[in-house]
């Protein structure tokens, strides 16, 4: 009996907008690796995407037959080495809880039982199919009260078959609500047509004591980065050698300094001091360069010169980073190559900020900055520093300034001298009052960019984007 292991979406997927618009929460970059990458590293094994239909064809699910072992591990959580232990001992028919959230459960295919609308077959007859398993009861995927019944007869999972989280402003979606998994036709983009998944094995619960690193809120993203770097950082560099540190660059904290074969790095200073520095295969420091790890340059990433580095810092793979950048994520091929602050931030891929783009991360009063959540429509608390939070295929036009906690949705062009609103939906045009973005431009646009960077937009990913832009517009 072979394990297939399996990232799931939750429901409460949607507050982690706009980044969940375009990929699974598995497929986020923090630290130096995605969520999924990680787990796949841990396990020594490979990990596919359970996710909204729109997703699946470019995150697919693997090939499931009826009597493969499915591990349903959940895509928000963060793997360690005592949780992938706890997830590898776990036995059919067991999940495993903390504190009312489903981290993981261990089911065989072939026990289900699909109700709900038609399937996309992952591997012909007696398969799972992609629309099964996603989001949960309050009994399953995402919490609930937590029983301890450790004998139950069988086990259902519903859910939403569009994703519609039904969202009724509940302050702790992971806590369990049956209401959220019922559909939810004033949900945007809601559908009150629900996916059930029956399983006939018993089940047995057991509860996981020791804490959990997971991702809700966009802002997790940064605010996890240092911890999920140095964790990073150890799973990759363990009982390996770092490739030579040039003479020319001034280094202290040596022993935390990784470069990978093929990294460039010259003239500039680095101090591993306060935090791993990992340099990947083929990026490059670039001369003058102020380095504060904890940092992570993915493949292919480049600092331009003279550019001041606080950690927690990553840039995925093909990003550019200059002027001055502090605790953010460029989740990969986004460009902040000139003068201006970033801080406390996250971009998604494809993005490019204009020179003397700034973004303020901290409010003059030092107060709480709130913070803009699509799918609940409201601002809530999000901490004392938030900068800006931006999607995939967005830009902002030269000395754009962005207020603390601004987010700016998918495929928006930001342009203008003064400050655009804090909100600003996907698919918009503009500045202090931003138009809508026609769908074709906008995938004009993105092809461009694209070829900016050496790639090209492909059929799957056009028909991603023109299912956000049908969902977001509707």
């Amino acid at each position: 009996m072979e394990r297939r292991y399996i990232l799931f979406d939750t429901p409460a997927r949607d507050l982690l907008y706009p980044f969940t618009h375009t990929r699974p929460v598995a497929a986020i970059r923090v630290g130096i690796l995605t969520i999924r990458e990680k787990w796949e590293r841990w396990l020594n094994a490979s990990a596919s995407f359970l996710t909204l239909p729109y997703l699946q064809e470019k995150f697919p699910l693997q090939v499931i037959n009826a009597e493969d072992q499915c591990v349903l591990i959940n895509g928000h959580v963060l793997p360690d080495r005592q949780l992938v232990a706890a997830v590898q001992a776990l036995r059919t028919g067991q999940e495993l809880y903390r504190e009312g959230m489903l981290v993981a459960k261990v089911v065989v295919a072939g026990s289900m039982r699909l109700e709900g609308r038609g399937l996309l077959e992952a591997g012909g007859a007696g398969s799972l199919g992609v629309d099964s398993l996603l989001a949960g009861d309050s009994d399953s995927l995402v919490g609930g009260s937590g029983h301890s019944d450790s004998n139950a007869q069988s086990g259902s999972i519903s859910g939403s078959s569009d994703g519609g989280s039904g969202y009724s402003g509940g302050s702790s979606l992971l806590a369990g609500d049956s209401d959220l998994f019922a559909g939810d036709s004033g949900h945007p983009g809601g559908d009150s047509s629900v996916l059930t998944v029956h399983h006939s094995a018993a089940v047995e619960r057991l509860n996981y004591q020791e804490s959990v690193q997971q991702l809700t809120y966009p802002w997790d993203i940064f605010r996890l980065n240092d911890s999920a770097l140095r964790q990073d950082f150890s799973l990759l560099t363990e009982g390996r050698i770092s490739a030579p540190i040039p003479g020319s660059n001034q280094v202290s904290g040596a022993e935390n300094i990784f470069l990978e074969p093929g990294a460039v790095v010259e003239h500039s200073i680095l101090n591993g001091k306060t935090g791993p520095i990992y340099i990947a295969k083929g990026a490059e420091v670039m001369e003058g360069c102020l380095i504060r790890g904890p940092l992570a340059l993915c493949e292919g990433a480049v600092l331009k010169m003279g550019t001041k580095i606080y950690g927690a810092t990553t840039l995925g793979p093909g990003s550019v980073g200059g002027g001055e950048i502090k605790n953010v994520v460029m989740l990969g091929y986004s460009n902040k190559g000139h003068d201006g602050y970033l801080g406390d931030a996250v971009l998604g891929e494809w993005c490019n900020l204009g020179g003397n783009t700034t973004n303020s991360n901290l409010k003059n009063n030092a107060g709480t900055v709130r913070v803009w959540v699509e799918a609940k429509n409201e601002a809530i608390p999000a901490g004392t520093k938030c900068g800006l939070i931006m999607g995939d295929y967005s830009r902002s036009g030269i000395g754009t300034m962005f207020n603390t906690g601004t987010v700016i949705g998918v495929s928006c062009n930001i342009f203008g001298s003064e400050f655009p609103p804090k909100f600003v939906p996907s698919f918009s045009w503009g500045g202090v009052q931003p138009e809508p973005y026609r769908e074709m431009e906008a995938l004009r646009d993105a092809r461009q960019w694209m070829r900016f960077k050496g790639q090209e937009l492909g059929d799957v990913e056009e028909r991603l984007l023109k299912a956000v832009y049908t969902k977001v517009k509707s």
